[in-house]
């Protein structure tokens, strides 16, 4: 299971590439 931590760390990361994905 993740931790509360890791699912935001998740989260962070693929909002990262949503960005990414939107700019480029």
């Amino acid at each position: 299971m993740f931790t509360n931590t890791g699912a935001i760390l998740v989260l962070f990361i693929l909002l990262v590439i949503v960005s990414r994905t939107f700019l480029y």
